[in-house]
């Protein structure tokens, strides 16, 4: 009967064994031709139970099967029903499992505002007051009494989440744990269910509230909005003033901490104080501590004006001139030049003269042009120039010279040659004084000394400086004078100030990175900045990240 079950049912109900071997048959055989047969009257019996030679000589039921078979209509409804509990071992079972995870909704999560949650809630609870009770509506605005009930139901849902087995230990009027984190400030419950300060001022003369405050966790939005409330009503106040407002009413396990990080999170304060941001100082380049060629590489800035006299004599006027500094990379040497004006063509003068005294450089460094030492407007002019002007340009190509210039507003990139012009102006105020006499002349006499001897004491020299410079040199700049932490890396995106010091940080131009330019050592110290009038590139220190989470 359980077979013949099997086979007259579809074969996807039984588990896979059973399934295979019913699909199996119903391929040869459909299951309409499957029909029951009693034991007695099967000759398949005589083979599965056993008989003996002797008696399956003359066995009927095995040479010519049932009596019935011979019939010319046969009934083959006749049939026992099936048992069913003798199928639900082989039947395949399905189960469903559903999991259902509790949600819960926090209102307290979806406004930043907290003077805004407070009338929310409180307009909640007047709306159920008003439901309960038609007949005796309030109407008008919030009361004193509603909103300090609805801050009451947020500092017990606060309480309820982050002090729960204080909270259970309290209501049963048991002593705290002698572990537990806010035993030193004597907690007890007040008559609203809320979890207060016990403290020792209960003889001073001051209010309930400040007496005894409502004690609040440290990591908790609720609490955080509660501080940005206070900071925000008393004019930004500071982190001493801040804490002692807001311990008039609450008090706040580790508040220092949550006062003065909410406090640098502040857009306004932050953009008060212009703090810029700043990078681990980067190593030096392959061209400021490998052996190379003096003034193969250099750094070039314009320093003045100075005002000296074309020619000696009586009634000679004083003229404007600069200083062009030229400052090898490698040996910290420095070259000056006296350009007459700021002409691309003064330049190329001056940087021709340096050439046949000292050398052709493969490479020259300066900034981008609106950072050189004389900071007025025909400098500008001037620089823009040199790098757009075809003239220079020509005579780089001419001359296989690469001129590389820093980021915009980034003067320590130049430090190099920075310094010395710092040294150069410096050394030029205390010897000359106001103004130069004349512009000096070279000294073309020639010394009594055969060019042997000068050879020899040159290359004397030259090794003499080289083995100091790999010995005592390199090794001072080793150390980091400053910037000596990474910090983390400006990131796409970032809203920042630009910092202008002409003008007072309240007024520094806000803009949105762009682009990164990470250095070999993956750290990020140019940015592209879009603002309001364009694409600028400043470096970090130039830039105040405003910290605004994305």
């Amino acid at each position: 009967m359980i077979v013949l079950s099997w086979l007259q049912s579809e074969s996807s109900r039984w588990k896979t064994f059973v399934a295979n071997r019913v699909s199996e048959i119903q391929s040869v055989l459909p299951s309409e031709v499957w029909n029951h047969i009693r034991g007695k009257e099967n000759p398949a019996d005589c083979a599965s139970r056993g008989i003996l030679p002797s008696e399956l000589k003359s066995h009927s039921l095995w040479w010519a099967g049932p009596s019935w078979l011979c019939e010319n209509n046969i009934d083959y409804s006749n049939h026992h029903p099936f048992c069913e509990d003798a199928l639900r071992e082989e039947r395949k079972k399905t189960t469903c499992a559903v999991g259902i995870v509790p949600l819960e909704l926090s209102i307290i999560d979806k406004y930043s505002s907290f003077a805004k949650l407070l009338r929310i809630v409180a307009w909640c609870f007047r709306f159920l007051q008003n439901a309960k009770s038609p007949s005796n509506k309030t109407k008008g605005f919030l009361t004193t009494l509603e909103i300090k009930c609805a801050r009451n139901a947020l500092v017990k849902i606060v309480q309820n989440q982050e002090l729960a087995s204080e909270l259970n230990i309290l209501r049963k009027g048991k002593p705290l744990n002698s572990k537990s984190k806010i035993i030193s400030l004597s907690p007890f419950m007040d008559e609203s269910g809320l979890i207060r300060v016990g403290g020792r001022l209960k003889n001073a003369s001051i209010s309930m509230d400040q007496k005894y405050p409502i004690l609040l966790p440290k990591n908790h939005r609720l609490t955080e909005m509660i501080v940005r409330y206070f900071h925000e009503k008393y004019l930004h106040a500071g982190p001493t003033l801040l804490l002692s407002i807001i311990r008039k009413e609450y008090w706040i396990t580790s508040a220092r901490s949550i006062v003065r990080h909410i406090i640098w999170k502040c857009v306004k304060c932050f953009h008060q104080k212009g703090q810029t941001a700043n990078q681990f100082m980067a190593d030096l380049p392959r061209s400021r501590v490998q052996p190379s060629r003096v003034f193969s590489r250099v750094g070039t800035d314009y320093a003045g004006p100075f005002l000296v006299k074309p020619r000696r004599g009586r009634g000679t006027q004083r003229m404007k001139c600069y200083i062009c500094v030229f400052a090898c990379f490698t040996t910290k040497a420095v070259h000056i030049e006296i350009v007459g004006d700021l002409t691309s063509e003064a330049f190329i003068a001056a940087l021709k003269r340096f050439i046949g005294r000292r050398g052709k450089p493969t490479e020259i460094y300066s900034d981008c042009g609106t950072n050189f030492i004389a900071a007025d407007r025909e400098l500008r002019r001037v620089v823009a120039s040199l790098r757009k002007g075809e003239p220079v340009n020509k005579f780089f190509m001419e001359e296989s010279i690469r001129w590389k210039f820093n980021p915009p507003a980034a003067p320590h990139f130049g430090g190099l040659w920075e310094a010395a012009i710092k040294s150069a102006k410096l050394h030029l105020k205390r010897t000359i004084g106001t103004a130069l006499t004349t512009i000096p002349e070279e000294n073309l006499l020639d010394e009594k000394i055969s060019n042997l001897k000068r050879w020899k004491l040159t290359q004397q020299l030259f090794q003499s400086f080289w083995k100091r410079w790999s010995s005592e040199y390199i090794a001072s700049l080793q150390r980091r004078n400053k910037w000596q932490k990474s910090q983390q890396n400006v990131k796409l995106n970032d809203l920042v100030l630009l910092k202008d010091d002409n003008i007072p940080p309240l007024h520094w131009k806000l803009g949105r990175v762009t682009q990164v330019y990470p250095s070999g050592d993956d750290k990020v110290r140019v940015v592209l900045v879009k603002t309001a009038n364009g694409l600028l590139k400043r470096p970090i220190h130039k830039l105040s990240v405003l910290p605004i989470e994305n």
